[in-house]
């Protein structure tokens, strides 16, 4: 396959800059912020531009649309790798910049309650383990003790860990 970014013409920025108007043209960017979830769909007649734009990025995957007939597909689903695709490319994008700025967002605040729920998920399995009760554990956390319980029952489904027996503790001042 010959690339089509070569020669002195193609700096990091016009490079950037043609994808970015390969995008805005035939460009689909999907999101479910609840879900943490963002992706981007970009479809070409050749697949070879398709699979050179991957190679530059080092995400996603090109396929041959399901429907469609000599139509061919990047795809990238991995949050972090749409968010680093579409970071490179914000200042290039003009019809999606909007979408793009807005998905980026709210991506960025669904992946930081993720965290800060797995964060307090450890701190569950944590004091469970320790033998912390599940109404203790839930006043020292400020979760309700449903929440403790589908923890615990998550994790112990997934055999993630063993679960010592209950012994009533105090919370630590």
């Amino acid at each position: 396959m010959t690339p089509y970014f070569v020669g002195e013409q193609w700096t990091d920025a016009t490079s950037l800059a043609w994808i970015g108007g390969l995008v805005d043209r035939a460009g689909h960017l999907s999101s479910r912020p609840q879900a943490g979830q963002l992706s981007l769909m970009v479809s070409a007649r050749d697949d070879r531009v398709l699979h050179e734009v991957r190679d530059l990025f080092g995400a996603g995957e090109v396929a041959q649309h399901h429907k469609i007939e000599g139509l061919w597909v990047w795809r990238v689903s991995e949050p972090e790798a749409v968010r680093t695709v579409l970071r490179r490319l914000a200042p290039f994008l003009v019809v999606l910049a909007k979408a793009a700025h807005r998905a980026l967002g709210d991506v960025d605040r669904a992946l930081t309650e993720r965290s800060k729920r797995r964060d307090v998920d450890r701190q569950v399995l944590a004091m469970r383990e320790e033998g912390w009760a599940t109404a203790d554990i839930a006043r020292q956390l400020g979760v309700s003790p449903q929440r403790v319980t589908r923890v615990v029952a998550r994790y112990r489904q997934s055999n993630q860990i063993t679960i010592r027996p209950i012994r009533r503790r105090s919370p630590v001042p």
